[in-house]
């Protein structure tokens, strides 16, 4: 049987060649167990490696992320720990798996920020008409709204996704997901146009060194495929200068996106469809946000609301006094 290291050695290389996961994704496992063999080291029964322990041992690793992590972070921790036990079982390092029962903390539900149509409009019209990049920013911007993309969605698309007469982008979904075909609103597909018209100019300066880009939509000042970060910096950018909250970053816009159908009169069905999403209850959430905006249009509108009587003064449609009252 292999040593105990090996075994993490092994796990590391189906990471990379069987699962062929990104260098970041393979280091943030290995992160992972080196903090559980670390803890394991010292535990209070005595000393023992990753292949020893047992589900006790995993559940007081747990309490002891508790003190100091944050639930999501938790959980993806205890997703490499349940990783890594699994692989050990399947290729013979122990016959059981002590993580296979453990459970995930519970997460708090998090409402999406979601941008107020003045809002989504003050940004998408902030980049300037600056050729070429003001138009690809805008272009970029008018998708990513018009058509609720995943901000690595946009950036993976080519030239051939986009169908400007049919006016639809064919989205290529990741492992294991089906491709989806969104239509696309008329203010994004004349920002398309006009983006298109001056792309050549980028796709010049990348047609000796990166031959392999020239089929992206979206380019970056170097004639290269924008790169997901470089969307989030523009998207946060462009946000603080149209005045909207500084945190707004693309996914905001998605949201935005499936809120502003719902509140349209939208079919839930119909928006999953639209975003890919494999399960419905994930995009029921988007329910909640609407509730929520339904919840503060009443409080600031109903005159009997808790927001509205504890800040009314008396005699102006606030609380009943008692020399008012009626015997």
């Amino acid at each position: 049987m292999s040593e105990p290291n090996d075994w993490q050695a092994r796990f590391v290389r189906a990471l990379e060649v069987e699962r062929r996961l990104a260098p970041r994704s393979v280091i943030a496992y290995e992160r992972d167990l080196r903090g559980l063999a670390e803890f394991l080291r010292h535990h209070e029964r005595g000393p023992m490696t990753l292949v020893e322990a047992d589900r006790a041992a995993l559940r007081d690793h747990l309490s002891a992320l508790d003190e100091h992590d944050a639930p999501s972070t938790i959980a993806r921790k205890l997703s490499s720990i349940r990783s890594f036990y699994r692989f050990l079982q399947r290729e013979g390092g122990r016959d059981d798996d002590p993580a296979a029962t453990l459970r995930s903390p519970k997460q708090p539900r998090k409402i999406p920020t979601v941008l107020s149509a003045d809002d989504t409009t003050r940004l998408i019209e902030r980049p300037k008409a600056d050729p070429p990049l003001g138009l690809r920013d805008r272009a970029l911007l008018e998708l990513l709204y018009g058509a609720g993309l995943r901000v690595s969605e946009a950036v993976a698309l080519d030239l051939g996704d986009v169908e400007l007469e049919e006016r639809q982008v064919r989205v290529r979904a990741g492992k294991g997901q089906k491709d989806r075909v969104v239509p696309i609103c008329e203010p994004a597909l004349r920002a398309i146009r006009r983006w298109l018209r001056l792309r050549p100019e980028l796709a010049a300066r990348a047609a000796a060194t990166r031959p392999g880009d020239l089929g992206a939509l979206f380019l970056n000042c170097h004639g290269g495929r924008l790169s997901v970060r470089a969307v989030r910096t523009l998207v946060g950018r462009h946000g603080l200068g149209a005045g909207v909250v500084s945190s707004v970053h693309p996914h905001a816009l998605r949201h935005s996106y499936a809120t502003h159908l719902l509140d349209g009169g939208a079919e839930l069905r119909h928006i999953q469809e639209l975003l890919g999403h494999a399960s419905l209850g994930t995009t029921e959430r988007y329910t909640r946000v609407s509730l929520a905006r339904l919840a503060e249009v009443y409080d600031d509108a109903h005159p009997r609301s808790r927001r509205r009587t504890s800040s009314a003064p008396h005699g102006s449609g606030g609380p009943i006094s008692e020399s008012s009252k009626e015997s």
